[in-house]
């Protein structure tokens, strides 16, 4: 912004606000060393905007903005030369166009009311240099998948995270010298769809968790503890929190009390024994026609649009997640092997044919459907903590399909394993002592090489010494870890479809039965998700996006991309 465009606003500010309101000019460069992870400089250029004060020490607190038209939200670590330390109160308060927050480094607190009531934010990344957030922050924010709370926050305000009503797992850090004050009243009160929590071993204030901080959380089932069972004890628990004192805990936390846990998934049994690289004869991903009708039934114009133009690409390869995630089909009992090949009674037995490659395909592309947008949102806030999550799951008996990402030979990559065990032990690679590792079905070697297998420290640095040593992979990161049925198995191949009547299709979508996908069938489904209103079992059917026989927030966050790309 040149001088004189920043003097009338400053001009205008001054008559409006009574402060020295500046609109700033956005640094948009590559975010990945800042955050871990990478949005473009288009991205965030396009149609962000924000507005700031300067504070008495000199630096920037955000009073104003607008995201990008996409619905990011990216609040850098400067502008305009000035270092932002925080977010003002209520800046954000009801922006419906907010869908994903990226908080940088450095940013310190948010104020109270700042992000109350944005409907359609599915996700915040929260920096590890955030030390408070107010009152009400939250509140609200009805579409949020999951939280993931950074070292250093001391200070939640009162009902921060109230109603937020689809956010599954909290997650604070388990870091030892995390220190975090849960006495204010109803900080996550009805948030009735979480599930999991891991609670920091230190609390601040004798009072513990306050009154109603847990009220609602009606679905609550597990709270993770760093410290041991005495000192969950001496927790001071107020009134109000009856799930949470009903909940399972597990204490002592830590992945040092891991010495080798398996899963019942047997690599030798479960897994294909054709490789990745075997598959790589085919001239081209190669879906056959019946899967390719399925797929055009199910898929919208878009995503139809770019799973075409894979097919048509002859030089496409690469068939990991295909291969990870129909294993785990097939090891779930979703999909019967002798259907692939006759007389098959797992995946080890299915021979390399045209016919199991039709839905290794099928899987595969579904990386370009709208379960890809699920797992970025989902991949973001939770990145610090996949390696915790990858524990937690093969510790509890669960296969997971992990997903990886980085540079190559000068582009970027990224493959596709699946987790099936997880072992403590002494491992050095690369001159780096390593404390533990999960043991992988990597289809680029069914063999099991322990190459292939993805080590980590207890401060979960992490490497994978085939892809570094042997391919020179660098400056890569585990991009997800999910045994979600209904993400995998998004739109899948097999599962209802036999029930599913292709001559008298509805439209998914139109909720309220009116002939078009309108803002009025996304209202209609969040009520429902509410329990302010009932469905009849056509509504119900129709607002199962992804048929995977639930209506829930998945369906919720699919209907909004639908109706975004229908009015692209």
């Amino acid at each position: 912004m040149n001088k004189f465009k920043k003097f009338i606003a400053l001009v205008l500010s001054i008559a409006t606000i009574g402060t020295n309101l500046v609109y700033g000019g956005i640094e948009t460069q590559n975010r990945s060393n800042t955050l871990g992870i990478s949005v473009s400089a288009a991205d965030l250029s396009d149609g962000l905007k924000l507005a700031y004060i300067l504070n008495q020490d000199g630096d920037a607190v955000i009073t104003q903005g607008t995201p990008t038209t996409s619905g990011i939200l990216y609040i850098p670590s400067t502008i305009d030369g000035y270092k932002i330390v925080g977010i003002t109160n209520g800046v954000f308060k009801g922006n419906t166009d907010i869908k994903l927050l990226l908080i940088s480094e450095g940013i310190e607190y948010i104020g109270n009311n700042a992000f109350r009531d944005c409907t359609n934010l599915y996700a915040t990344y929260f920096p590890s240099s955030l030390t408070q957030i107010g009152d009400y922050a939250f509140s609200g924010c009805t579409a949020q998948f999951t939280l993931s709370l950074p070292d250093k926050l001391e200070n939640i305000g009162q009902y921060a995270f109230e109603n937020n009503t689809s956010v599954r797992s909290i997650h604070f850090s388990n870091n030892a010298d995390t220190i975090v004050d849960l006495s204010r009243k109803g900080v996550f009160s009805n948030c009735e769809s979480v599930e999991d929590i891991v609670l920091p071993k230190h609390l601040i204030a004798s009072v513990g968790i306050g009154e109603d901080v847990f009220s609602g959380c009606s679905s609550l089932k597990t709270v993770r503890f760093a410290g041991n069972t005495n000192e969950f004890s001496d927790i001071t628990i107020q009134d109000g929190n009856d799930e949470f004192r009903n909940a399972v805990v597990q204490c002592n936390f830590n992945k040092k009390a891991i010495n080798k846990v398996l899963t019942d998934f047997d690599p030798s049994v479960n897994a294909f024994k054709f490789s990745n690289n075997e598959l790589s004869d085919f001239s081209s991903y190669n879906m056959s026609a019946e899967d390719y009708k399925i797929a055009t039934q199910k898929f919208n114009d878009i995503e139809i649009g770019d799973v075409d133009r894979y097919l048509d690409d002859e030089s496409s390869r690469g068939y990991c997640y295909g291969l990870s995630v129909l294993s785990l089909l097939i090891y779930k009992g979703i999909v019967d092997p002798s259907v692939l090949c006759k007389g098959a009674t797992n995946a080890s037995e299915v021979k390399l044919s045209n016919k199991v490659v039709s839905p290794i395909t099928y899987y595969q592309l579904l990386q370009l459907t709208d379960t890809e947008t699920l797992h970025d949102v989902l991949d973001i806030v939770n990145e610090p903590y996949h390696i915790d999550n990858i524990v937690k799951e093969v510790s509890a008996g669960e296969p997971v399909v992990i997903s990886f990402k980085g540079n190559f030979e000068g582009s970027f990559s990224g493959h596709a394993v699946l987790g099936y065990g997880v072992e403590n032990g002494s491992f050095v690679y690369n001159g780096k002592e390593y404390t533990n590792r999960v043991l992988v079905y990597d289809s680029n070697s069914p063999e099991l090489g322990e190459d292939f297998d993805i080590y980590f420290d207890d401060d979960n640095n992490y490497s994978i010494p085939f892809y570094e040593n042997e391919l020179g992979l660098n400056n890569f990161y585990i991009t997800s870890v999910s045994n979600d049925i209904s993400i995998l198995n998004y739109k899948g191949l097999y599962e209802n479809t036999t029930e599913f009547d292709w001559n008298t299709k509805i439209e998914t979508g139109d909720i309220d039965l009116d002939g078009s996908i309108t803002v009025n069938d996304i209202i209609y489904l969040q009520n429902y998700l509410l329990k302010r209103n009932k469905f009849t079992k056509e509504n119900y059917d129709i607002a199962d996006i992804n048929f995977d026989g639930k209506v829930n927030v998945y369906d919720l966050a699919l209907l909004k991309r639908k109706l975004l790309h229908k009015n692209k």
